[in-house]
């Protein structure tokens, strides 16, 4: 689902997550699929909070993208993720990721505020299928 449709609630998109999840499950063991979600964390490129980076929020949802946490993922209320900046939004491409794949936990790779890109970059990886 792009972060393009991010002035729709969060529910609606994370409401997509098990159709995708239930077609890659009738492919069965035959097909392998890969399913990559990209998008920058807390940033607010050109906006009036350019250059900030919000690390407790960063901390907060990898948290709960790493437990699996499908329920407090899904309950994010786009005020949240906006308050973090305009581009945090590129977040529901993470969130529809962690739909799809249920309660397998991914794993942090790398997390950095990152200055100079004025971005909080992160990087996670499941290593089990859904």
């Amino acid at each position: 689902m792009p972060h393009l449709l991010a002035l729709q609630h969060i529910t609606h998109h994370y409401a997509h997550t098990t159709a995708v999840a239930d077609a890659t499950l009738m492919l069965g063991d035959a097909e392998r699929i890969a399913l990559i979600a990209t998008g920058g964390m807390s940033h607010d490129p050109g906006e009036r909070g350019h250059g900030w980076i919000d690390t407790d929020f960063d901390a907060t949802f990898i948290k709960r993208m790493e437990g699996a946490d499908l329920q407090a993922l899904a309950s994010y209320r786009d005020s949240e993720i906006m308050a973090a900046g305009a581009g945090t939004a590129e977040l529901l491409a993470w969130l529809c990721l962690a739909g799809i794949m249920g309660k397998t936990q991914p794993r942090l790779v790398a997390y950095e505020a990152v200055k100079p890109w004025a971005t909080g970059i992160g990087l996670m990886s499941y290593t089990k299928a859904a």
